[in-house]
């Protein structure tokens, strides 16, 4: 009877437990103006962009909330060294998925420039 009774509060302390630890999807917030190590928001500017960075640290996925066209995705250290290019056709309802699997871990920055004039920017973190 004990070790039905240790059992069943061993597992019911492991799915309290467990959510907290787990690991999930982080959303990236597209901003406006870049200022080398601070993104200003713009406020006028509507949402364009959702990014999601997955997990595991290797894919960011894009989805477009409006037909911006032909886009162009850059990801970039903190001293804006380009590490990853990437064109994609922007359309509503579409994705474009970055692999970023080659990333050591550090931050970064994922540019999506809309323009020549337009840019969206979102920081990121890879971990080990």
């Amino acid at each position: 009877m004990k070790i039905k009774l240790f059992s069943l509060v061993a597992i019911l302390f492991g799915l309290i437990i467990s959510p907290a630890f787990s690991i999930t999807d982080e959303e990236l917030l597209y901003q406006g103006v870049d200022m080398g190590d601070i993104v200003y928001p713009t406020s006028v500017q509507p949402t364009l962009i959702k990014g999601v960075l997955s997990s595991d640290k290797k894919t960011i996925v894009n989805t477009f909330f409006e037909n911006m066209g032909r886009v162009v995705f850059q990801v970039t250290d903190m001293n804006n060294q380009a590490l990853i290019t990437k064109e994609a056709i922007a359309f509503t309802g579409g994705s474009a998925t970055i692999d970023i699997s080659s990333l050591a871990p550090g931050n970064y920055k994922i540019y999506c420039f809309i323009s020549s004039e337009t840019a969206q920017v979102a920081q990121f973190q890879v971990f080990e």
